[in-house]
């Protein structure tokens, strides 16, 4: 994280994604294999998080304008394999204060 914040006085966007499997079908796996995969999936997600939190509030109220990206997302091709998910657009407020 540091190299990049010397890098670029503010925050752009984040895209805080990781996943993995143990390689072992789903019912027997080894208890090393499972603490490895959460602290991949979980763990590291969490962490990074963390770590940019202080750089995503925008300190403002949102409005219609805010909400017209993820709008266009869901109704477009882009969003076609988008289905059943919540997108809180609210500037990273949900990430500092739950």
């Amino acid at each position: 994280m540091a190299p990049a914040s010397r890098a670029w006085s503010r925050l752009i966007f984040a895209c805080s994604n990781a996943g993995a499997t143990w390689g072992t079908p789903a019912e027997d796996p080894p208890l090393e294999a499972w603490d490895n995969v959460v602290n991949l999936n979980v763990r590291s997600v969490f962490w990074f998080s963390q770590h940019i939190a202080a750089s995503v509030p925008l300190r403002r109220i949102g409005d219609d304008e805010d909400l017209k990206g993820a709008t266009l997302l869901f109704a477009s091709r882009a969003g076609k394999h988008i289905t059943g998910q919540v997108l809180a657009v609210d500037g990273g407020v949900s990430c500092v204060f739950g």
